[in-house]
């Protein structure tokens, strides 16, 4: 699997966040756990790869040095893409744990305060590829400059869709260790939420970030790095999502559909006279037109 594919990923699972967010739900503590194992192990692919592609870059050789980097490229690039993810996850555990609190909710098993360090965690080692990756643009020997130039133009593309995502989300004072360019980042919150249709204008946003990321598509290596440890990502990422968040189709379902159904499953699952729609005998009585109350009477 294409580390490109978890950038799309990233922009899907922030549409489910805001929901997930103003629900108060978490993930459950297995889908938490292995996302963070499977982080774990990639994290270790990559650190490998790196630290020996240091070693061979070492020794002399132009051609020797070309075909070392030629091989690492799809590895950084994967380390770049990757990052919006890692940065999401971890900001939406630290905001959901300020309003979950210590408490877990009623669809998970886990304490909010897990899911945060786990998230935080992965974060913080991905952030540790990241500036291995940054290290060896800089300080490397034997890159070519268009292919330090090709890798720059991608970490800034991926900077600004970090932040694109993260303004996505309420603003908490945690917010500038994950953005690169909090103003920016308030400006574009404010855009959104300052609108007098913040739904509308979300789901515009999030189109125009897949649009974006169509364009950087355009200019990616087609390997992969670690293709089978980022399928894995992708499928824990998928189990942090309840299947109450999708309609029988499959799509996604907006918060006030969540919120109808829940009441509408309750009104069902309640007994008849304690339903808003029963009437008693008494109300029936009070609400009883006169003809019929004397005919009754007559009768009996």
């Amino acid at each position: 699997m294409h580390a490109f594919h978890l950038a799309n990923l990233a922009v899907s699972f922030s549409h489910q966040a805001i929901t997930l967010h103003k629900i108060g739900t978490l993930p459950s503590r297995q889908s938490s756990n292995s996302y963070w194992l499977a982080s774990r192990f990639r994290h270790e692919e990559w650190s490998g790869q790196l630290a020996r592609h240091r070693l061979e870059i070492q020794r002399p050789g132009v051609s020797h040095r070309a075909a070392r980097w030629n091989q690492i490229l799809p590895v950084i690039q994967e380390v770049l893409l990757a990052e919006p993810l890692a940065r999401f996850i971890a900001y939406f555990a630290e905001i959901q744990q300020s309003r979950v609190g210590s408490h877990p909710a009623e669809s998970s098993d886990e304490p909010a305060s897990d899911f945060a360090s786990l998230a935080a965690t992965t974060c913080n080692a991905h952030i540790e590829a990241r500036n291995r990756c940054l290290n060896l643009i800089v300080f490397g020997q034997g890159l070519a400059a268009e292919q330090a130039e090709r890798l720059n133009k991608l970490r800034h593309e991926m900077e600004y869709l970090s932040d694109q995502l993260l303004a996505t989300l309420p603003q908490r004072h945690a917010l500038d260790f994950y953005a690169f360019d909090l103003p920016n980042v308030e400006e574009t919150h404010s855009a959104i939420f300052g609108s007098g249709k913040p739904d509308a204008h979300l789901r515009i946003q999030l189109v125009a970030l897949r649009l974006y990321l169509e364009k950087v598509w355009q200019n990616l290596d087609p390997r992969t790095g670690c293709g089978r440890l980022n399928q894995r990502v992708a499928k824990v990422m998928l189990k942090m999502f309840s299947t109450d968040l999708f309609d029988s189709f499959g799509l996604p379902k907006s918060f006030d559909r969540i919120r109808q159904y829940a009441v509408s499953e309750l009104h069902e699952s309640a007994p008849r006279q304690n339903s808003l729609f029963a009437v008693n005998s008494s109300d029936a009585a009070k609400n009883r037109l006169p003809s019929e109350s004397h005919s009754s009477t007559k009768r009996f």
